[in-house]
């Protein structure tokens, strides 16, 4: 009988230990991704841009007001370029907030079998981010500024959830493209997004 108290006791206190959160540190050191662009240049490396939600830090009036800030990092590959994207930031990459995945054309015309590695064995990327193709310039995708909404990824998170819900609208997710790819006819249907004035 003692000895499963003692067990009892040991398992709850382990359960204290090992728990954590962020703190108010933390969160002013971390740089949270909404949205992520994928290209490829002429050489078939990756360019990685990436839209990040920071939180403003400081005794001012803009206390809890959202940044926004775009980072561009490449590599050989997806993992290459966002390794580089973490070693070129002093902030903390949070990938736990990200809501939409964007292929170029030219990227997803060289296959996003080859980029989704990083999305399978990520474990800090959502499973349930949205996926789109863009014939647009990267930089002006994700430097839109629209009156809805400030974040690129957030915008386009709303709009397939509300696409979803009419007749005519379908949405991809990245967990659904996993199991598409191997079923059956292994055609996956991807909305293709740009910007209009």
């Amino acid at each position: 009988m003692r000895k499963r108290i003692i067990l009892i006791i040991m398992i709850l206190s382990t359960s204290f230990f090992t728990t954590s959160c962020f703190n108010y540190a933390d969160i002013n050191r971390t740089m949270f991704v909404t949205s992520m662009l994928i290209n490829i240049d002429n050489d078939n490396n990756v360019t990685l841009y990436v839209e990040n939600f920071v939180p403003s830090r400081g005794d001012t009036l803009e206390v809890g007001k959202e940044n926004k800030s775009i980072q561009i990092s490449s590599g050989s590959n997806l993992y290459d370029a966002a390794r580089n994207l973490r070693l070129n930031s002093s902030f903390t990459i949070n990938y736990t907030q990200c809501r939409a995945i964007i292929f170029t054309t030219k990227a997803a015309s060289f296959g996003i079998d080859n980029f989704i590695d990083l999305f399978d064995r990520g474990q800090e990327l959502p499973q349930r981010s949205y996926v789109f193709i863009t014939p647009s310039d990267p930089e002006k995708i994700l430097k839109v500024e629209m009156k809805e909404e400030k974040f690129v990824g957030i915008f386009l998170s709303e709009l397939a959830e509300n696409m979803v819900k009419t007749p005519h609208g379908t949405a991809l997710r990245i967990d659904e493209f996993f199991n598409n790819r191997l079923l059956g006819s292994k055609v996956n249907v991807i909305n293709l997004i740009e910007l209009k004035k």
